[in-house]
């Protein structure tokens, strides 16, 4: 399929890549959110910091795998655990966010016309 190259690269990576005003959108059963953060790239892992994630902020350091990337919440005003998995299709990242035993979707993108201000 053609398209955009994505732009995370999991081998060797020199410099880091920020992408700020990224929305990330969660769905659930009963929700339909958008929040805003920052993603940034780096060597084997991929960062997502969401600074106004309702009653605390969220910082997901993802590991990359194979095809995906996986990641606990480790922020330091943590009050919910969350576990996130995500892979990339294209410039699109779509995966898995469970927090507090509740499992949402969520997608976000990464490029020159990913996220907006809130």
């Amino acid at each position: 399929m053609a398209g955009k190259p994505s732009p995370v690269k999991t081998k060797s990576q020199t410099k880091p890549s920020r992408y700020s005003n990224v929305g990330f959108r969660f769905l659930g059963a009963k929700e339909d959110t958008t929040l805003y953060g920052t993603v940034l790239v780096r060597d084997r892992e991929m960062v997502l910091d969401i600074p106004e994630g309702g009653d605390s902020a969220y910082l997901i350091v993802g590991t990359a795998h194979e095809h995906w990337f996986e990641g606990r919440n480790s922020g330091q005003e943590m009050l919910n655990d969350v576990n996130a998995k995500w892979a990339a299709i294209g410039n699109n990242f779509v995966g898995i966010w469970i927090e507090t035993g509740h499992e949402y979707l969520f997608s976000f993108e990464l490029g020159s016309s990913a996220g907006s201000p809130p």
